[in-house]
């Protein structure tokens, strides 16, 4: 691919990142659904330009989302979770199965800590608002991570089956 069509495809996939973002305040469910959508951006972009573009995508659609998203947490969300997940399920991709499962589940419990300390440090909110049993809050932020790696397979396997061959023309 082209080194102007690999940027401007980049380009596109941080102004969908972080327009999926900006929707957050549109309805309250959607502070957990479209940082899932912006981290789709971030995996199409691992899967058609490699890791060192896919996270150039990742860092700017991260940091126009904490300049102009009014909701942080559905920005903390993505920067610790669903836009740096897709990255490193690239990266882990030559391990064995038990150490690249080890490796995400390590990834996604460190996430998932570094999340509770910042919402309670930085934003405040009450300790008592993650619940009576943080173990089950964990468990339950494990299996819904580990739903969205294979979320994120069967949506590049569409992009590559459906869309890829519209989208780029001929152009990598």
């Amino acid at each position: 691919m082209k080194t102007s069509v690999r940027a401007a495809f980049c380009g596109i996939l941080t102004a969908l990142a972080v327009l999926f973002m900006l929707l957050v305040p549109v309805l309250p469910i959607l502070v957990y659904c479209c940082p899932l959508l912006s981290g789709l951006c971030v995996a199409f972009a691992v899967e058609e330009c490699g890791v060192r573009h896919s996270f150039g995508v990742f860092a700017a659609a991260s940091i126009l989302s904490l300049i102009l998203v009014a909701d942080k947490e559905a920005v903390i969300v993505f920067i610790l979770f669903t836009g740096a997940y897709p990255i490193l399920k690239n990266i882990v991709k030559s391990v064995k199965t038990p150490g690249r499962i080890a490796v995400k589940l390590l990834f996604i419990n460190a996430a998932a800590v570094a999340y509770y300390f910042a919402a309670t440090a930085v934003f405040a909110v009450p300790r008592d608002s993650f619940g009576d049993a943080p173990i089950l809050l964990l468990l339950l932020t494990n299996v819904i991570m580990l739903m969205y790696d294979k979320v994120i397979d069967k949506y590049c396997l569409v992009y590559r089956n459906r869309f890829r061959e519209k989208i780029m023309k001929g152009k990598w």
